[in-house]
């Protein structure tokens, strides 16, 4: 119990003074996630709109399919990560 204290507080100290290493790396790819979901989505449009009767229902999948999956992975997962591990997010910038 006592190395948990220690390393508890050590960690404190070290993230008030300068970022994890795991921040600097979502900052890095925040961007990049975004634009390639925002692409593939607009690849596929045209695919939903005028890709005949067994394309049409493909595309709207794999579109809501990836809209979900971005949420997910960008919203919600970091959510339940800073509640499940008391991590703060209090210097992070997009």
């Amino acid at each position: 119990s006592c190395s948990s204290t220690a390393s508890a507080s050590r960690s404190t100290t070290t993230a008030s003074t300068r970022p994890a290493p795991w921040s600097k790396a979502a900052q890095g790819r925040f961007r990049p996630i975004l634009l390639t979901t925002a692409t593939t989505i607009a690849g596929l449009l045209p695919l939903w709109f005028g890709g005949g009767p067994m394309w049409e229902p493909m595309a709207i999948a794999i579109i809501f399919g990836l809209l979900g999956a971005t949420v997910l992975t960008l919203g919600v997962v970091p959510v339940l990560y800073s509640l499940f591990f008391r991590v703060r997010f209090d210097g992070f910038r997009y």
